[in-house]
């Protein structure tokens, strides 16, 4: 979007020089050199969401906050020009033309290059720019720096995505975004002080570093609001995770979405891939059992999307546990479930979760099930909260329930040897 989540790595599985020839295996003696692994950074946990502006010209500073650990030494950002909601993946018809710079300490700008050596990309509607780099960086562990981006849109319905608040607190910092009609003739991405103006902006949807001596996995994290960490201090259960077991993320949840509407994510399987996803985390469906999904549509849809994530080469699914949901009642002290939430194993959120744990493993199936329910559930398939885990909506996990759910989290992941 996120924090340095530190990195979305390219994996490459090491070749050591196997050769068949006549019959006969041929491996080649010579020390392979060990391959630079590809690392994401925090930037990917506000990737663009659903606005969109009809408009000529965006200029951002997005502050990011180098949690990894280790200096950042090489930069790749990536950018697209798409947009999603909980329901759906919209491309713009315009061209963009974009370019961005590396800004650290402040004041001290490295404008970014493709692999060609070139500043500006086009992106198409629809589309993920070539990756924009810098090396020989010093960022150090623990460092506030800022990406600054510059983006003009060209025909069609002149449309950029945005997701960038002016003024909004983000890794460390705040952001300036401004938004134009006409451009201004500056590049901000070369010197300079970015405008300020009210509206959101134009940024990176994804930014990777690149070195030598560190994890090679790394996760998407897809779900509602519950996995965005939205009425939960924005903690998120997720992120909290995978960072402490020392790994990096993209999240792509949005609150409000279901499974249902959410089984291609041809666009954001497809930034995935740029990045180099390796893992995912999932937490759906309350909001498809709230809409009153059968447990047959809900098993199709996921069956649709396991499949999809495996055949684009993930390596481990992750799915999470359904939590309850519950309505206040005055005669009772504790909140009672309601619904496809009511409790005992017969109710549909009770089979979902079941069924998750019956077809771990099988192929095109999770790898493994987080048992999230069990961390905040005052029992298996009560329907209850346990206390002061739930917040005043009787949905979302509080700040401390969704970080005592990261930490079991992180405990999962290192038991499976992640």
């Amino acid at each position: 979007m996120l924090y340095l989540a530190w990195g979305v790595f390219l994996f490459n599985p090491l070749i050591i020089g196997v050769y068949h020839m006549l019959g006969f295996i041929r491996v080649s003696t010579r020390k392979p050199k060990s391959p630079t692994k590809k690392y994401l950074t925090s930037c990917a946990r506000v990737i663009h969401a659903s606005a969109v502006a009809t408009l000529a010209l965006s200029h951002t500073r997005v502050p990011y906050t180098n949690i990894s650990g280790r200096p950042i030494t090489n930069l790749e950002v990536f950018y697209t020009h798409w947009s999603y909601t909980a329901t759906l993946e919209w491309s713009p018809t315009s061209a963009l033309s974009v370019r961005a710079a590396v800004e650290y300490p402040a004041g001290t700008i490295t404008p970014l290059y493709d692999s060609s050596g070139n500043r500006d990309i086009g992106i198409a509607g629809g589309g993920i720019g070539a990756a924009l780099k810098a090396s020989e960086l010093n960022i150090p562990a623990g460092a506030v720096y800022y990406i600054r981006t510059r983006c003009v849109s060209a025909g069609g319905d002149g449309a950029i995505p945005r997701a960038y608040t002016h003024n909004a607190a983000h890794e460390g910092g705040t952001i300036q975004s401004y938004t134009a009609a006409a451009n201004d003739g500056s590049d901000y991405t070369t010197s300079g002080n970015q405008p300020i103006s009210t509206g959101a902006g134009y940024g990176p949807a994804a930014i990777c570093s690149r070195e030598a001596d560190h994890k090679s996995r790394s996760f998407a994290i897809y779900g509602d609001s519950i996995a965005r960490g939205s009425l939960s201090g924005g903690i998120s259960f997720a992120e909290t995770g995978i960072i402490g077991a020392g790994y990096s993320y993209i999240n792509f949840s949005f609150s409000g979405a279901k499974i249902q509407s959410n089984t291609a994510m041809t666009k954001r399987r497809d930034l995935m891939k740029a990045i180099g996803v390796t893992d995912i985390v999932m937490n759906y469906p309350v909001n498809d059992l709230m809409n009153s999904r059968t447990v047959a549509q809900i098993q199709s849809d996921f069956n649709t999307l396991w499949a999809n994530f495996k055949a684009d080469g993930i390596r481990s699914i992750i799915q999470s546990t359904c939590l309850p949901k519950t309505v206040t009642d005055i005669n009772t002290p504790d909140p009672v479930p309601t619904g496809a939430f009511t409790g005992g194993a017969s109710c549909l959120r009770a089979q979902i979760n079941a069924w998750f744990r019956s077809v771990a493993g099988s192929p095109n199936k999770p790898n493994y099930v987080f048992e999230f329910a069990d961390v905040l559930e005052s029992a298996r398939d009560t329907g209850q909260w346990k206390d002061t885990t739930v917040t005043t909506d009787f949905l979302h996990p509080t700040a401390a329930g969704a970080a005592q759910a990261g930490n079991a989290l992180t405990t999962a992941l290192q038991g499976w040897g992640f």
